[in-house]
């Protein structure tokens, strides 16, 4: 008689710590989903602004937004306080499955967009925006401009290529307040601003911008670089089954107030087409500078 009522009050034991250790799960499970729901990963608002734990993160959203919709009938069954559900053994289990599986389809389908954007933040920080290498005074330069606008910078001349195939080389100048444009045979200019070029930089990122470079050996005197980041793999498929196109995003283009034009498109101010005229070529006429200056090193 005894050992029957150690045996049933050994079982009551052991069946009230299973339901207090049910209950202690199922309480960490709801709290851990209102962090998830409170507190999520990403935020998914305009691309500028979207974040990963302060981490610019390059994704339209769409692989987010649907896990999160696919969570959300098992969040809000673990935010219940039923006691019929804190009882039930399958519920922290199949919770965690779900939250586990939907942390494995994040990493399985935008890995690629973690890895672009930590690399992007490398390169927007350390080789993003302008970079002068060295200085040099002209009296012109090979390019395609405005001879009015760069005449104001107290430069003389600009050559470029003829308006079409065949066409002789063209030098711009200003003579009396006038626009004059002369044909010339063959380019005289040594150094020659590009006003805009894009390489590819790997997975997803262009390397764009501006620059001048020297024609004689080839060597770049300064550059304006801009990265350009495309979107991930999961992003391109259903940006795919959608009319329009969507733009990449860029980072090294946000110019200082004093030095930049507002785009209304961008909602910043960028750098404007001629930023590298006047800060790495010099006119003779205005020159503080030595013929040639070296200014940081390139890498």
């Amino acid at each position: 008689m005894r050992g029957s009522a150690f045996r049933d009050g050994r079982h009551a034991i052991v069946a009230s710590d299973g339901h207090a250790r049910r209950r202690r799960r199922v309480r960490r499970l709801q709290i851990l989903s209102t962090l998830l729901s409170l507190v999520p990963l990403a935020t998914f608002a305009a691309p500028p602004a979207r974040t990963l734990f302060g981490l610019p993160y390059y994704s339209h959203g769409a692989i987010e937004n649907f896990a999160q919709l696919l969570a959300l009938p098992f969040l809000c069954i673990a935010l219940l306080r039923h006691r019929r559900l804190e009882g039930w053994p399958y519920l922290g289990r199949v919770a965690r499955t779900t939250l586990l599986l939907l942390l494995v389809w994040e990493l399985a389908w935008n890995a690629d967009v973690l890895f672009t954007s930590l690399r992007v933040a490398y390169l927007c920080k350390v080789h993003g925006g302008p970079h002068v290498y060295r200085t040099v005074e002209v009296e012109g330069f090979k390019g395609r401009f405005d001879i009015e606008s760069i005449a104001r910078k107290g430069f003389q001349y600009v050559e470029t290529y003829g308006a079409y195939p065949g066409a002789k080389d063209v030098r711009l100048s200003m003579h009396d307040g006038q626009a004059i444009s002369e044909p010339i045979e063959g380019l005289t200019s040594r150094y020659e601003y590009v006003r805009s070029y894009r390489t590819s930089a790997g997975y997803a990122i262009e390397k764009s911008g501006q620059k001048v470079i020297d024609r004689k050996d080839g060597s770049i005197l300064g550059e304006l670089v801009v990265w350009m980041i495309r979107p991930g793999l999961f992003d391109r498929l259903w940006l795919s089954l959608v009319p329009g196109r969507a733009s990449p995003w860029t980072c090294g283009d946000v110019a200082p107030i004093r030095e930049g034009r507002y785009d209304s498109l961008l909602g910043y101010r960028v750098y404007p087409s001629d930023y590298l005229a006047g800060l790495v070529l010099k006119p003779k006429s205005n020159a503080k500078f030595s013929s040639s200056t070296n200014i940081e090193s390139q890498p």
